[in-house]
C-alpha cells in the first residue's frame, strides 16, 4: 500500500499482489481477428476433413452391413433350412441388402455434396 509519502509496498514493488486471477490459471495470448478470407479458408478446410471422416464411416457402414446380411443369411442357411432356401427367399434377401447400401450411399453423397442452389 502506498502512503502519503510516495512510499510502495513490498507487493506492489514485487509485483505479487493478489489480483482476482487464479494463479494456477496460465494467461492466454489473444489471437489476431481473422480475415474474412481466413475465416473461408478455415471453414472449407473443416468441411472437407469432415466429409472424408463420414465417407471413411459410411463406407465402413455399408461393408458392415452387407457382412452382417451375409453372416445371418448363412447361419439361417444351415441351421434354420438346411441350405433349402427358396428362391424368392434369396432374392428378396441379395435386394434388400443392396437397397440399403444404395441408400446409405445416396444419403451420405446427398449431404456431403449438396446442390449449388443449397437444397439437397
Amino acid at each position: 500500500m502506498t502512503s502519503g509519502g510516495g512510499n510502495v509496498s513490498v507487493d506492489e514493488a514485487l509485483g505479487t499482489i493478489r489480483t482476482s486471477r487464479r494463479p494456477w490459471i496460465p494467461r492466454r495470448n489473444p489471437q489476431p481477428a481473422l480475415t474474412d478470407d481466413e475465416i473461408k479458408t478455415e471453414n472449407e478446410r473443416l468441411k472437407l476433413t469432415q466429409r472424408r471422416t463420414i465417407a471413411r464411416v459410411a463406407g465402413l457402414a455399408a461393408v458392415a452391413q452387407v457382412v452382417c446380411a451375409d453372416v445371418v443369411f448363412v447361419v439361417y442357411a444351415a441351421r434354420g433350412v438346411h441350405w433349402k432356401i427358396p428362391t424368392a427367399a434369396i432374392d428378396a434377401w441379395l435386394a434388400a441388402t443392396v437397397v440399403q447400401v444404395i441408400g446409405i450411399v445416396l444419403v451420405i453423397t446427398r449431404s456431403l455434396f449438396p446442390t449449388s442452389n443449397g437444397t439437397s
